[in-house]
């Protein structure tokens, strides 16, 4: 059986704490509140309250899709999720074309989208990705010779 170990001259991984967003704490630790309180689990209303506590939840999970970070390696980028360990993205330097840096109207959410010679990727959410550490992104790609659109906004707020 045949083993590969990648070892790489130098790793840098830009990752923020789950903790530290809003998502966490605007959605999970006020259900897990809701859900202790014994009171809510007596009452003619039950089906309702609790149908209303599962869709929060589904609505949480959808956002946590956002919760990206972001690994330099030697050659390649990686993009992984925090909480869906299983999701990520990873392309060699030299098969990006462009990447667009751009973030939401009305929040501060960045988004990546990776352009390559055979598709256009969908957009990245980089919630887990520090705005402190998006200068370091860009510099280190830079450095690799990736071609980058940065949005305006972005440049004024971030970098």
């Amino acid at each position: 059986m045949w083993h590969f170990q990648y070892t790489a001259q130098y790793m840098k991984v830009y990752h923020r704490s789950i903790f530290k967003h809003f998502i966490f704490w605007g959605f999970f630790l006020p259900l897990t509140i809701f859900f202790s309180d014994l009171r809510l689990t007596k009452g003619p209303f039950n089906i309702y309250v609790i149908s209303f506590v599962i869709c929060f939840y589904i609505l949480a999970l959808i956002m946590a899709t956002g919760f990206n970070y972001i690994i330099l390696d030697d050659d390649r980028i990686t993009v992984k999720n925090s909480f869906y360990r299983f999701w990520s993205l990873t392309l060699p330097y030299q098969d990006i074309k462009k990447i667009i840096i751009n973030n939401d109207i009305g929040s501060h959410s960045l988004y990546f989208r990776f352009e390559t010679e055979k598709k256009v990727s969908r957009y990245y959410i980089l919630e887990c990705l520090g705005h402190s550490n998006l200068k370091n992104v860009v510099r280190e790609l830079r450095k690799h010779d990736v071609k980058m659109d940065i949005a305006p906004a972005v440049t004024k707020f971030y970098l």
